[in-house]
């Protein structure tokens, strides 16, 4: 009995044993015999003599194949046409910084610049057709306020909310198994909107609405199971001319025409950010 395991388990190890790693980061040493568009046959030591087991290709990330002549054809066919759709479910969050080169008053410059500085919440959800490309959709606010007395004269405030409605393609050009991470580039466009509740002594409201785009660099660090933890470095940015001004009920009403005039005549507001943020993502 002892010496036909034996002769299995050689019969195995011969060429060497193959990897099946899972979308759950599970591994399964085994040797591969064959694989179709829905499953991989293997056997492994456990295999009952004369059978074959089977996965479904949907539950596999992987196949790190360690033969260089049995399974040479199906190395190939593996990675050239045999790929995973998987969804990539994700939440983030973190710094966002404005960017924009706005002229301004000097007696208003340290406010603006404390203004620039505000966070952002993401989230989106990612269909991957191949290892490499991927599609979804994604959502986005980033927020900004700052507040200064104005010793005898009134308060001067912002509180600048920006949502993100956006289309997103999603390339993963590298991987490492290895090394436990990946890298994913993001980039698309969506429907941008700027509300802010200003207060110039007297309270006003500004928003608007215009298409924007985003860009982004992402370091996915694998934990197992199919979570990992994103980082990532990216820009998301509009620009608004048409702005709607509301004044608030305590704005005097001989200054509302000249308020409108002002902000008509102004510039596109600026809507640019970079935003460092980090968060979850899981994969199924």
């Amino acid at each position: 009995m002892l010496i036909l395991i034996g002769v299995m388990y050689c019969g195995m190890d011969v060429h060497g044993q193959d990897v099946i790693i899972t979308i759950l980061g599970d591994s399964i040493h085994c040797k591969v015999d064959r694989a179709d568009e829905r499953f991989t046959y293997y056997r492994t030591t456990k295999t009952r003599r004369g059978a074959t087991e089977l996965i479904s290709n949907r539950e596999i990330r992987t196949i790190n194949y360690q033969v260089s002549t049995q399974n040479a054809k199906l190395r190939v066919k593996s990675d050239s046409e045999r790929f995973i759709k998987s969804v990539q479910i994700y939440a983030d969050g973190g710094f966002s910084r404005l960017l924009s080169n706005d002229e301004v008053p000097e007696f208003y410059r340290n406010y603006d610049n404390n203004l620039r500085s505000g966070y952002s919440v993401s989230g989106g959800v990612n269909i991957l057709f191949s290892n490499v490309i991927g599609a979804g959709v994604v959502i986005g606010q980033s927020s900004f306020s700052n507040i200064f007395n104005i010793t005898g004269v009134g308060t001067l405030s912002d509180d600048i909310k920006m949502a993100y409605y956006g289309v997103n393609l999603a390339l993963r050009f590298y991987t490492s198994e290895i090394q436990n991470f990946s890298l994913q580039f993001d980039l698309g466009l969506g429907l941008a909107t700027y509300e802010n509740d200003a207060k110039i002594i007297h309270s006003v409201g500004l928003s608007g609405q215009s298409l924007g785009g985003h860009a982004g660099l992402s370091f996915q660090l694998d934990l197992g199971h199919g979570f990992y933890i994103p980082a990532t470095a990216r820009f998301r940015g509009f620009s608004v001319g048409d702005i709607t001004v509301s004044p608030g009920e305590d704005y005097p009403v001989e200054e509302i025409h000249d308020l409108l005039l002002d902000v008509s005549d102004s510039e596109p507001f600026s809507m640019y950010r970079f935003e460092l943020v980090a968060g979850l993502l899981f994969t199924f």
